[in-house]
C-alpha cells in the first residue's frame, strides 16, 4: 500500500439547520458560520490531508453525522483507509494535551461511490495518536466520504480528524 497521490479536494459536511458557505479555498463546508473578513479557518477539511499531525479538520459538539468527502484524481483501487481520530496536538504555548480535552472518534462509516460500505472502530484511548487503519477488500472508487459514527467524549465539546489516509492497491 502506498499513500494515494492525486487528492483534487476535500470537503466537510455537516447536517446543522445554518446556511452553507466556501471560504474561498477549494473545500466547502455546508452547515458552519463563515470565518470573519481576513480569518484563516484553522479547522478547515483540507487539514486531514497535510501530513501535519498538528492541524485538523474539527467542530463543536459530538460530530454526529458529520462527514468529510474526499474527491480523488479518478477512480481509484483503494485497499486501505485510516486516520488519527481526533485532535493529536499539544498546545505549545499552555501545554495543553489537545488530543485528551477533545472527544475521539470510537467508530466512522467509510463509505465509495462503487456503493462499498466499511465500519471502522477506533481506540480512543488518549495515549493512542497513531494513525489507525484497516484493511478493506479492494474497491474502486473516485469519491471516499468518512461519516462519524460514534465518539468518546472529553471534557472540551470538539471533535476532530488531524489526518486521514487513503491506500491505494498496486494496478
Amino acid at each position: 500500500m502506498k499513500q494515494l497521490e492525486g487528492v483534487e479536494s476535500v470537503s466537510g459536511i455537516n447536517h446543522l439547520p445554518l446556511a452553507g458557505d466556501v471560504w474561498g479555498l477549494p473545500f466547502q463546508i455546508e452547515g458552519r458560520p463563515a470565518p470573519a473578513p481576513g480569518e484563516t479557518p484553522n479547522a478547515a477539511p483540507r487539514n486531514v490531508y497535510d501530513q501535519d499531525m498538528t492541524t485538523a479538520w474539527r467542530c463543536d459538539g459530538d460530530g454526529s453525522g458529520q462527514k468529510l468527502t474526499i474527491d480523488l484524481a479518478g477512480s481509484t483501487k483503494i485497499g486501505e483507509v485510516g486516520l488519527i481520530p481526533g485532535y493529536a496536538k499539544t498546545d505549545a504555548r499552555s501545554g495543553v494535551d489537545r488530543y485528551a480535552e477533545n472527544d475521539r472518534l470510537t467508530r466512522v462509516r467509510w463509505v465509495f461511490d462503487d456503493g462499498t460500505t466499511v465500519e471502522q472502530t477506533l481506540d480512543p484511548s488518549p495515549q493512542n495518536r497513531a494513525m489507525q487503519s484497516i484493511r478493506i477488500p479492494v474497491t474502486k472508487a473516485a469519491r471516499v466520504v468518512v461519516e462519524i459514527v460514534d465518539v468518546k467524549r472529553g471534557p472540551r465539546d470538539t471533535i476532530a480528524v488531524s489526518e486521514l489516509r487513503i491506500g491505494q492497491t498496486a494496478s
